[in-house]
């Protein structure tokens, strides 16, 4: 049986406009390969999952209770997945956001300027996030650094979530000053593209807990996932 997990979301103020019905939870698959030196955040990365297909045959055999925020994280830099073929299996789900997560831009630069070559890249993703949004569904765009939300921003996204890169966790979990320094140029970028939307972040969920202390710039956290 496919196992999932949950990435929650929890936001600085659930009144502001801003973040008006931003997404609920986002699930992805549950990392095949666990251990204390490999965080599923990296783990999601590893060619060892199914497609798309399995992931929202297994969102209809979870029953997850309905939402009016649901979302859901896929790996959209696949050359052979084909939006048109998800629409309406997506919408039965009750799915109405979609994020490119795992990401190829979570790869460090060397590793992916290879897959860049091979049309494994964050434009393949982001095309595909603007055929979802023409399609109805709103959209999270999952990105790593400046050069990315620039790119994502010229979407208009519903909001952006910042990654850390595959090498940051080579000491553990990134620090939460490091985790701020990438998103001020996240912001700082999107700022630049004229995009105002929400900006969430990597968390845990006892930093969840502790709104004092996220970066200015986040409008909430998304928590690292959790198997359902």
């Amino acid at each position: 049986m496919t196992s999932l997990s949950s990435w929650r979301i929890f936001s600085r103020n659930r009144e502001s406009p801003t973040i008006d019905r931003v997404a609920e939870q986002f699930i992805t698959f549950a990392a095949r390969l666990e251990h204390d030196s490999l965080p599923a955040e990296v783990s999601l990365l590893l060619p060892n999952q199914d497609g798309a297909r399995a992931l929202i045959k297994a969102i209809h055999a979870a029953e997850i209770p309905a939402q009016d925020a649901l979302g859901l994280g896929l790996f959209l830099a696949d050359p052979f997945f084909i939006v048109d073929h998800q629409i309406d299996a997506l919408k039965a789900a009750g799915i109405s956001w979609i994020t490119n997560l795992p990401s190829v831009a979570q790869h460090d630069d060397s590793f992916a300027q290879q897959l860049s070559e091979v049309q494994f890249n964050l434009t393949r993703e982001l095309d595909r996030l603007a055929e979802f949004k023409a399609a109805g569904f709103r959209i999270a765009v999952t990105v790593t650094d400046a050069t990315g939300a620039t790119a994502a921003c010229a979407l208009d996204p519903d909001m952006l979530i910042v990654l850390p890169h595959v090498g940051d966790f080579s000491a553990g979990f990134p620090s939460f000053r490091h985790r701020g320094v990438s998103a001020d140029a996240v912001s700082q970028a999107a700022k630049k593209s004229g995009w105002e939307g929400p900006i969430y972040g990597l968390g845990t969920t006892l930093e969840a807990e502790s709104v004092r202390l996220w970066p200015d710039v986040l409008d909430g956290l998304i928590c690292r996932p959790q198997r359902l």
